[in-house]
């Protein structure tokens, strides 16, 4: 007689599920991302540099621990990396796979000479100089100097920070890392020199000081707000900025050094009596326009505008200025209404 085997059958109920849908993929996945995470952060260390005022990051014989005895290894993501006694250092090698956790260097000027990706919470330092790309990821909140930051090439965020320091300057292009757009918000004076959210869009950027124009600049941002005065970077050189989204201006734009021209797609707003000024160039606010303004230059509003008080021209320009309000409609002017034209210059509203 011939007798049968069945082959037994064994269940995993978690790597079924795992298996069956895509939320089980995804959460085995989260979890295992999370456990990566705490694991990584029950083993940080702090590292403290001896590489000389020129290093690369990436080398064991760059760092000692907190005791001064030598390591086997260099500062990663969750780690802490310690400059102090020494006023100047730049890193040569790029640090991308490992990434940078906090940086402690209160003391110390820094430069990167190649790309980093900064991951830990806090980065403070003296100085800060990004020769080429930054990225802004993980934990990151703030980037903190006495002195200036400089970004010299591309920087990407995909976190919201804030960056404080006596002057930080972007050279080249700013974008979110993806749709998912982030928040920048600069304590202390900026300069801008490329393309804000050209490729991805930030959700807001925000600059407490004054801003300097090092070039032709444009913004796409859900809100910019800056905090006092706007100016070209030479009074012989006019620089335009272009605006896709709402703006607040809280000081003078183009008073000291004229920009060429200004437009704002969305809302304008104004916390105190801003002026405007680019010379012979034109103003162009397509949005609604809330606040008070005086307007030096030809310019062009939208509908539905509200002014508090609106001066066109100071009486002293060598041009004509026509303001148009496009659309036809009533503009209101809830205070005092100024036209000061000169008898070789004049002064024109006119609607669209």
């Amino acid at each position: 007689m011939k007798s049968r085997f069945r082959k037994p059958r064994f269940s995993l109920p978690v790597f079924s599920a795992f298996r069956a849908s895509a939320a089980g993929r995804n959460a085995f996945f989260l979890s295992f991302v999370f456990l990566l995470n705490v694991a990584g952060i029950l083993h940080a260390a702090t590292f403290c540099w001896v590489g000389g005022d020129s290093g690369a990051w990436r080398n064991s014989a760059s760092w000692t621990d907190e005791n001064g005895n030598t390591v086997s290894s260099f500062p990663g993501r969750y780690d802490t990396a310690v400059f102090s006694s020494i006023n100047s250092v730049t890193i040569t090698d790029a640090i991308t796979a490992s990434d940078v956790g906090d940086i402690q260097a209160e003391n110390t000027d820094l430069t990167f000479k190649e790309n980093v990706y900064f991951r830990g919470t806090t980065v403070i330092a003296n100085s800060l100089t990004m020769e080429k790309e930054a990225q802004f990821l993980g934990a990151l909140e703030s980037i903190t100097t006495t002195g200036e930051q400089v970004y010299a090439g591309n920087c990407v965020t995909n976190r919201d920070v804030v960056l404080t320091g006596a002057k930080v300057s972007f050279e080249g292009p700013i974008n979110s890392w993806s749709a998912d757009s982030r928040k920048i918000e600069i304590v202390g004076d900026a300069s801008f020199k490329g393309i804000i959210g050209g490729t991805q869009k930030l959700s807001s950027l925000k600059v407490s000081g004054a801003l300097t124009l090092a070039g032709n600049v444009s913004i796409t941002a859900d809100s910019v707000s800056f905090g006092s005065t706007v100016d070209s970077d030479s009074d012989t050189t006019a620089r335009s900025l272009a605006i896709t989204g709402n703006a607040e201006f809280s000081g003078a734009v183009g008073g000291t050094n004229l920009l060429s021209s200004l437009s704002v797609t969305g809302t304008t707003m104004t916390s105190t009596d801003v002026s405007f000024n680019a010379g012979s160039g034109t103003l162009t606010f397509r949005g609604a326009f809330s606040g008070s303004a005086t307007i030096n230059s030809p310019a062009v509003f939208s509908a539905g505008n509200t002014f508090t008080n609106l001066t066109v021209g100071s009486g002293t320009q060598t041009f004509d200025i026509t303001i148009t309000f496009a659309g036809g409609t009533t503009q209101t002017v809830s205070g005092t209404l100024s036209c000061n034209g000169t008898s070789a210059n004049y002064v024109t509203l006119t609607s669209g």
